[in-house]
């Protein structure tokens, strides 16, 4: 299910003239605590921003197949069929917004804590594709959080990308077996692209890379259009101006009261995850006390049903499944 709707801030403006932001969050029935947090945490940014800037959120709702285990936690099998869709939602999204679009894509455990409409201006004159720093010298994206703009030359990066997943889902069910073709980790075949292709981290990094190098046949078979302009890449975190940990980061001991965003990676379950959240807005960064427009959202998850979402879940797949 693919699903969207449109917030902006408080100032009414022409539509036609607004520039548009668009985010882009993928979940699955299993993450709906998850995603009613994350869905939370963005209504109140939208709200709270003064600015003229739309919001557009993309959502898709993964539906993994029944039997997917782990509860949606990291690596589990319900996570990676999801993760594994995710270069092919970026890429419909893409194809379907104006030219030139902002885009964010972010997964469900980033709170923002500033907002995202400042981030086209600080970054988008200068480059067009900004990955989150990854603290991994050897995978140095983390696609996590994904500011773009949408051009031929992004575009080009993420049908590479969707093109790896595909290719590494069809070597997985062929050399291990069918449940195993989600195996593929969506975030390592992202930086094998950004490294082999477009020069990210250089090849000393990619031969430090267990199978780095064992890709040559994908490579070989879909070479760079020389055509397409390579997009203008760089990491959050790593800014030319110096912005050290002003958007997203890993680590709540990193967190300032510039920060526009805080992910709670290595956080290995939803209960986790939720626990670092609340250890960021208990932090005294704010001159007056709380975050001015940030919360945690306890109430939310109470008031979600989510209980329901997986027996609607389960409901609807014993109805597809059922003898005719």
């Amino acid at each position: 299910m693919h699903g969207q709707a449109a917030l902006r801030g408080p100032d009414l403006h022409n539509s036609a003239t607004t520039p548009a932001l668009h985010i882009i969050a993928m979940s699955t029935p299993q993450a709906c605590n998850m995603l009613t947090c994350f869905l939370f945490w963005l209504r109140r940014m939208m709200l709270h921003d003064p600015g003229p800037t739309h919001y557009r959120v993309h959502l898709w709702e993964h539906t993994p197949p029944m039997g997917a285990s782990g509860n949606d936690d990291y690596r589990s099998h319900a996570f990676k069929h999801a993760a594994s869709g995710k270069a092919q939602f970026i890429c419909n999204v893409l194809s379907e917004v104006a030219e030139d679009s902002w885009v964010i894509f972010t997964d469900m455990d980033i709170m923002p804590l500033g907002f995202w409409s400042a981030l086209p201006g600080l970054y988008m004159s200068r480059h067009d594709l900004v990955f989150q720093y990854n603290y991994i010298m050897t995978l140095p994206a983390n696609v996590g959080f994904i500011l773009m703009r949408n051009n031929a030359a992004v575009r080009d990066y993420m049908t590479r990308w969707r093109l790896l997943v595909d290719y590494w889902r069809r070597r997985n069910a062929r050399e291990k077996r069918e449940s195993h073709a989600n195996d593929a980790n969506d975030q390592a075949l992202a930086n094998l692209v950004l490294i082999r292709q477009y020069g990210l981290h250089g090849p000393d990094g990619c031969r430090k890379r267990r199978g780095c190098m064992a890709e040559t046949a994908f490579f070989d078979d879909y070479p760079r259009n020389a055509s397409i302009p390579s997009p203008r890449i760089t990491l959050f975190d790593r800014d030319a101006d110096g912005r050290q940990n002003a958007l997203v980061t890993g680590a709540d001991r990193f967190v300032t009261n510039g920060s526009y965003a805080v992910h709670a990676f290595g956080n290995a379950n939803h209960s986790a995850k939720l626990r670092f959240m609340e250890r960021v807005l208990e932090k005294p960064l704010w001159s007056e006390g709380p975050h001015p427009w940030q919360r945690m959202c306890t109430d939310a998850i109470q008031e979600a049903s989510c209980a329901d979402d997986l027996k609607t879940h389960r409901r609807r797949h014993n109805n597809h499944t059922a003898p005719s």
